[in-house]
């Protein structure tokens, strides 16, 4: 458990939830699948997974390889992301917890499905208010049909749903929380040198050397590739001045919508769970309502609700007594909605079962249902009339247009009766690109994903529609070494600067192990010794911010028995020396229990997931197609 806590030290959150499965266990099928559908690239127990399907994962997932690394990545980059196995056990796991959610009976209602795409942020309008013309349009931008939209969405959240009640069996005890504090509390002193590369002046790169790198790493030093495009922009406030909206457009919209403008009922509440495993016997079963009867006769004795969810409940709302923020019915499962939404302002239920335990609730507030007045919603509903308008024409007119072009079109007659204007940007890369398109990441990536004169489809960035063409390119090209022998010169240098400084910190090391005292070492070399002063794991070391992590890992590995090493950080190379360490304070574990418990819980859960989602795929029956090699294998 320490092993697995530790590897997990500095990130225990569980990031495996549909988009973000960190898993690297793969259970292949013997043999391959030979469907007659040859669009498939595999099959789970029975089930195919579609090319169409492995394409959309794929394409999802270089994509954000790109955002991050700020450039569009090429093969021999999302090879090295092994972006080809990810796409495919993606879906792979996707089909397996589908099954399993099926088996349990895990649903999602309508009511779910619909609050949680109205608070998707993509499909709000200015004033912050889900706009269904807006969701339209985007999925329709997108190539999107609603119904299949919908229906994944539905389907990741039972998926959610499933995983939250597989971990939430989690438990973590009082051994392993002091264990954890232990390995994490201790602080260490440490004295140390930095061999600073940049302090190696006068450094010589003969002609040869020059040469011989650029012949090693000419790739390195390739021109990137340039292009240039024209376009034509739809821009949505352009439209919104053109648009009037009339009383009467706004009263028909209210009286349509009116349930957008009701405030549901809504229940705020505390409550305590006491949990049940899903196998649990009668026996079991009754000595938990009586755990919970107990609770309910403290509680209405006077002891504090709050105070008593953070002791004994074993939800995840615990830290902060057992507190739920107001809902509505449909955003909890039945038998919690049915008793929550039965009692009086401060009534505490009798114990309620769910499929995760036994719950007690406290009905702290009622709010009421509500609906807010024609002349309130007023202005926010021609505002929003008007926003759904103004696209719907900025991309109407921005369809004519892209109907209109061919290759042979010249843009700006075709534009001329819309009174569009035409840019044409000059040449630009990837990671510069044309002023007139900066920040737009979707056109920058379009006008490198194209074809010379071809013509993108309709882009959707920020506040407009943008349609693009390449106009002209200008490809990578392998410099003369005349051209980059200055640059290679410069790269060489500080190659060769951070080799000097490695190979004194390593004979510095030497002649520590000869007797020489850490002083003696730090004059012969001619640097200044700093001491760190005491620090712990999770603390950042004075005057080395940027190199902590590096050097306080290090730091804790050296003792008395071992006291030197030598740790590559950005500065340079460190000869790092033990000085003391102190055992973590007394009665700090108290201080810190529940904390540390939530912590181990949290590493708990995703130590659980992990295994758990790796029996599950032991059991199914996972082929892939006989010429489909894009498993990464």
């Amino acid at each position: 458990m320490l092993s697995f806590m530790r590897a997990h030290a500095t990130g225990w959150l569980i990031k495996v939830l549909l988009g973000a499965i960190v898993v690297v266990f793969i259970f292949w099928g013997a043999g391959s699948f030979n469907s007659k559908n040859k669009n498939n690239v595999g099959a789970v127990n029975g089930k195919p997974i579609t090319i169409e399907e492995y394409n959309n994962v794929y394409n999802r997932i270089a994509a954000d390889i790109s955002r991050r690394l700020g450039k569009e990545a090429d093969k021999k980059t999302l090879k090295a992301f092994n972006v080809e196995k990810k796409s495919f056990l993606y879906l792979v796991d996707k089909i397996i917890l589908s099954e399993e959610a099926k088996k349990l009976n895990i649903k999602v209602t309508d009511q779910e499905l619909a609050d949680v795409i109205r608070n998707d942020k993509t499909f709000h309008d200015e004033k912050g208010s889900f706009d269904e013309q807006i969701y339209n349009r985007v999925l329709s931008a997108s190539r999107i049909n609603a119904e299949k939209y919908e229906f994944s969405i539905q389907e990741d959240m039972v998926i959610q749903k499933l995983i939250t009640f597989v971990i939430g069996n989690a438990k973590a005890g009082e051994e392993e929380a002091r264990e954890w504090y232990n390995w994490q509390n201790p602080s260490v002193n440490i004295q140390y040198l930095v061999f600073d590369p940049l302090s190696y002046e006068n450094i010589s790169v003969a002609e040869q050397e020059i040469k011989n790198y650029f012949k090693e790493h000419a790739d390195d030093y390739k021109t990137p590739e340039q292009v240039k495009i024209e376009y034509c922009s739809f821009n949505i406030s352009d439209y919104q001045k053109k648009i009037n909206i009339s009383e009467q457009e706004i009263k028909k919209y209210y009286e349509t919508n009116i349930e957008k403008y009701k405030s549901p009922k809504k229940v705020e509440a505390r409550h305590i769970l006491l949990k049940l495993d899903k196998d649990a016997n009668e026996q079991k079963v009754e000595a938990r309502k009586q755990e919970a009867y107990d609770i309910i006769r403290k509680a209405e004795n006077g002891e504090d609700f709050a105070e008593l969810a953070a002791k004994r409940s074993e939800g995840p709302s615990a830290a902060n007594g057992g507190y739920i923020s107001p809902f509505t019915k449909e955003m909890m499962v039945k038998p919690f909605s049915d008793a929550a939404f039965a009692l009086q302002e401060q009534e505490i239920s009798r114990p309620v079962k769910t499929v995760f335990g036994w719950h007690i609730i406290k009905a702290e507030k009622i709010h009421n249902e509500k609906i807010t007045s024609f002349n309130d919603a007023k202005k926010d509903i021609e505002l929003q009339l008007k926003a759904g308008k103004a696209t719907a024409m900025a991309f109407d007119d921005a369809e004519k247009i892209h109907s209109s072009l061919t290759l042979q079109s010249d843009w700006t007659e075709v534009a001329k009766g819309k009174q569009l204007a035409v840019v044409k940007t000059g040449f630009f890369t990837f990671d510069s690109p044309d002023k007139n398109i900066a920040g737009k990441e979707a056109v920058i990536g379009a006008s490198f994903a194209l074809q010379d004169m071809e013509t993108s489809d309709i882009i959707e960035s920020k506040n407009e529609y943008i349609i693009i063409r390449v106009i002209d390119r200008i490809l990578p090209e392998m410099p003369t070494l005349a051209k980059v022998q200055d640059k290679i010169k410069e790269d060489l240098k500080i190659i060769i600067q951070r080799d000097k400084a490695k190979k004194d910190a390593q004979n510095a090391l030497k002649d520590l192990s000869k007797d020489a005292t850490f002083n003696d070492v730090a004059k012969k070399y001619k640097i200044g010794s700093n001491i760190t002063g005491f620090f712990k794991k999770t603390e950042p070391i004075k005057g080395v911010e940027y190199d902590s992590p590096e050097l306080s890992k290090a730091a804790f590995q050296i003792s008395s028995e071992k006291p030197y090493k030598i740790v590559s950080g950005r500065k340079g190379w460190y000869l790092i020396a033990f000085i003391d360490k102190k055992a973590p304070a007394k009665g700090g574990f108290e201080k810190d229990k529940q904390k540390i418990l939530k912590i181990i819980k949290e590493i708990k859960r995703e130590e659980l997931y992990i295994k758990w989602l790796a029996e599950l795929r032991n059991k199914a029956k996972i082929l892939t197609e006989k010429n489909f090699n894009d498993t990464g294998e």
